[in-house]
């Protein structure tokens, strides 16, 4: 699997992303899901831009129930998120983390409870590829603006 996806056409980049210790190995599976297929990761990821905002904004409208205080996520080994809020990092190591072709992504929800305590390791991998193309820019800012209104006189 990880073959056919690096191998997809203008494929820049490989990404896992893992979640942990939900308390169903379905709800790990949607909310790596939600990440993987979330357009603010993809492009926080294509820039290497270590915005773990993004990837708990997903986590949160996976529609699965979370408590936001006891998220921590990775970028690789780097923490970049404790508890729900940012993590002391050094933002340089990550970004030079997120360019490399091959990378990964931790959540640790800290949901999976069972009788006496102990956490439940339930997991789910979604292997995402991110495509990023560079657009050349123009230097030309010129254009015709189409001068017919809108519908509703806007």
């Amino acid at each position: 699997a990880q073959m056919i996806a690096r191998d997809g056409e203008g494929a820049h980049k490989l990404v896992t992303v893992e979640v942990r210790g939900a308390r169903t190995e379905s709800d790990a599976e949607r909310i790596a899901r939600a990440i993987a297929n979330s357009p603010l990761v993809k492009t926080a990821i294509a820039g290497a831009d270590p915005n773990w905002g993004r990837v708990l904004a997903a986590v949160g409208y996976s529609g699965v129930e979370i408590d936001p205080g006891k998220i921590d996520i990775f970028f690789g080994k780097h923490q970049v998120c404790r508890k729900g809020v940012a993590a002391k990092f050094d933002e340089k190591k990550v970004h030079d983390y997120l360019t490399q072709p091959v990378f990964d992504v931790g959540v640790e929800l800290r949901r999976g409870k069972v009788a006496g305590g102990t956490d439940v390791e339930k997991r789910a991998r979604a292997r995402i590829t991110i495509k990023a193309t560079a657009h050349p820019v123009r230097k030309d800012l010129s254009f015709q603006r189409d001068a017919r209104p809108l519908r509703n006189g806007l």
